[in-house]
């Protein structure tokens, strides 16, 4: 990160980072939130995250959901705050969302091109997670109202496919 009078400059990614996780299929994208709103709990099987926050502070969130992980269930929750130009990895497996505390923008890629077909959720509410959002009245798409809870996800499909 660069700081001058002008403003900052910070190089955001390089793929030499995350040698091995991004194919030829990288695509990115940007999310724009309203303070108040949280997005997820999502996963994914064979897409890597990484993300960017351009601006605005959030709360990432992130819940291990590999059955065959010690780190099965726990609940992360990581501050990210665009004045300190920060990053986020996300593997297969481990369910992402975030509250945004402050109008946010998130760059983020991927590694594979968005069909649909690699989308799941998670309940971001569920209270087995004990996850402490910190807004009382969010604002939710109607598909993260609906995500099932944790004691509720097919572990064998998840297994099958991300299991060493």
């Amino acid at each position: 990160m660069h700081s001058d009078s002008r403003g900052m400059f910070t190089e955001a990614f390089r793929k030499e980072w995350v040698e091995g996780e991004y194919g030829s299929d990288l695509q990115v994208n940007c999310s724009h939130s309203r303070a108040g709103v949280i997005r997820g709990m999502h996963y994914h099987l064979r897409q890597t995250d990484y993300w960017f926050l351009a601006s605005g502070r959030i709360e990432a969130v992130l819940v291990d959901v590999r059955p065959f992980k010690k780190t099965m269930g726990v609940a992360e929750t990581i501050e990210l705050d665009a004045s300190r130009a920060e990053a986020l990895w996300i593997p297969p497996g481990v369910a992402h969302g975030y509250a945004a505390r402050e109008p946010a923008s998130l760059i983020y890629l991927v590694n594979r091109y968005f069909t649909g077909e690699d989308e799941y959720g998670l309940a971001w509410d569920d209270p087995d997670l004990g996850i402490d959002w910190g807004i009382e009245h969010p604002i939710l798409s109607q598909r993260d109202r609906t995500n099932p809870p944790l004691a509720d996800l097919d572990t064998s499909q998840i297994e099958r496919v991300l299991a060493p």
